[in-house]
Parts: C-alpha cells; sequence; structure tokens
C-alpha cells in the first residue's frame, strides 16, 4: 500500500481548525487521509517543526536546509530531513524520528562519519 502524500497531510494540518467536525470527516475522505496520518504523521512532522525551531531558538546553527518529502519521490532517492550547518562551521545531514519515549537519542550515521562534508 502506498503511503498518502505528505502535502495531503500537511494541507489537512493546515486547514482542520477552520472546519467543524463534518467538513473534517469530509476532507479526510477527499483526500484519502488513513487513521496513521491523522495520528502518527502529523505527530510526526509537529515534532520535526518543533526540532527546528529549538535549535534555532537556542542559537546552535549558521543555516538551517529542509527537505520536502517530495524531492525524494521526484528523485526516486531516500532524503533526510535537514541540512544543518552549526555555529563552527560543521555541517550535518539530519533524520529526525518520533518516539513517544520521554527521552531523545543522537545517533551518528556510519557513513556521515566516514565520509565528511566539505564546502
Amino acid at each position: 500500500m502506498e503511503s498518502t502524500s505528505m502535502e495531503k497531510i500537511k494541507a489537512f494540518h493546515s486547514i482542520k481548525s477552520f472546519l467543524n467536525e463534518e467538513q473534517q470527516k469530509q476532507v479526510i475522505s477527499m483526500l484519502g487521509l488513513t487513521s496513521t496520518d491523522l495520528t502518527k504523521r502529523i505527530w510526526g512532522k509537529d515534532n520535526e517543526v518543533e526540532f527546528i525551531l529549538m535549535i534555532f531558538l537556542l542559537q546552535w546553527c549558521k543555516s538551517i536546509v529542509g527537505f520536502e518529502e517530495g524531492v525524494a519521490k521526484l528523485t526516486n532517492t531516500v532524503a533526510s530531513d535537514l541540512y544543518i550547518e552549526l555555529k563552527n562551521g560543521e555541517k550535518i545531514v539530519v533524520e529526525i524520528k518520533s518516539t513517544d519515549k520521554k527521552s531523545f537519542s543522537i545517533s551518528e550515521s556510519i557513513f556521515v562519519s566516514k565520509t565528511r562534508l566539505r564546502q
């Protein structure tokens, strides 16, 4: 089963507060959203936004570039969520995965650790 486009999920998430319950059901049906789309995927997208705001407000980054899911679909490749240049000049690629655990972890990919990004 093919997953729902993130663009459809984000569109619904953006307008749902302006719709009554019946209208929300109609839009959900029209867009073909699943219960997973409406819970886990929207929640995951909110967590990505929270992470970006956190690192931005903590002033850890010189710049942040976000990649949309559509880029991976267009190129038939895997795309991470963010490309970040830290204040110290180090560049990292970030894939954000949400969990309901109270703690978080950061792991370094073998590929990234062996292949340093260069300007």
